[in-house]
């Protein structure tokens, strides 16, 4: 097992205990540890992890049924070397093994959580996590679920050039009219990145598939751009509260 997951490394006192069966696997002991606990989401040392982040990690699915029957939190937040927040089910999208994601799935949590403002069909992507995406899509999850500027899954599969898994999304039944608060739509990528591709060129080929089951399910070509579309739809840039959004929701319009 690796040495950078040496428990001696993240926890102390009794959570130590506890890790070093997480570490063992040996659900027996934790059993032990568990009930001298009384925070089963603490986080270690430098609060880097939580048990169940930990067992995560690991791998360790025997430890994460314990930990989650006994109460611990798949959404209990911890921090990374750059000390940003992460959780559990964070972590089981970052990993090669899509039994962790089961878990925590099977427990009760949704395919559409949200950690700080991004789906984790988002992180999946971001990740390449391909097993983790397809399991998320056997759960139901949401193919319309937004970032906070309204960026769809299908537009963040055509924005990294995965037109394999934006067909994927379509047949899952994307939304081809959304909008983002940019004016940007799933059409404007396909229109734009036909552009820049060679006329009968594998990427090609795939974004005129794309387009024609975009059509097929009402999209029209050509397409408006992203500064013609904002226009259409009254959206601009705000200065309070600021972003983009409709005039109507803006108290001071930008330059």
């Amino acid at each position: 097992m690796a040495s950078e997951y040496n428990p001696k490394s993240y926890f102390t006192g009794s959570y130590l205990e506890a890790a070093k069966a997480i570490y063992s696997n040996d659900t027996n002991d934790l059993a032990k540890a568990l009930n001298q606990i009384d925070d089963i989401d603490k986080s270690g040392i430098n609060q880097r992890y939580t048990l169940l982040i930990y067992a995560v990690k690991l791998k360790s699915k025997d430890s994460m049924l314990h930990l989650l029957e006994n109460g611990a939190s798949p959404t209990a937040l911890a921090v990374d070397d750059n000390d940003r927040e992460f959780s559990a089910i964070h972590s089981s999208i970052t990993i090669n093994d899509i039994g962790p994601l089961k878990i925590i799935i099977d427990n009760g949590v949704s395919p559409d959580y949200t950690e700080k403002g991004i789906p984790i069909a988002f992180l999946a992507q971001k990740w390449n996590n391909y097993d983790a995406l397809y399991f998320l899509m056997e759960n139901k999850v949401d193919a319309n679920k937004t970032t906070k500027i309204g960026k769809s899954l299908l537009m963040d599969a055509l924005s990294r050039l995965d037109y394999d898994l934006a067909m994927k999304w379509i047949d899952y039944g994307a939304d081809v009219h959304h909008i983002d608060s940019l004016g940007r739509s799933s059409p404007y990528f396909v229109q734009r990145d036909l552009e820049s591709y060679i006329e009968g060129s594998e990427p090609y080929e795939k974004l005129q598939q794309i387009k024609e089951m975009m059509i097929d399910r009402g999209a029209e070509f050509p397409v408006l751009s992203p500064e013609e579309q904002r226009e259409k739809l009254g959206i601009v840039w705000c200065e309070d509260p600021e972003g983009w959004m409709h005039r109507s929701e803006c108290n001071v319009v930008g330059d």
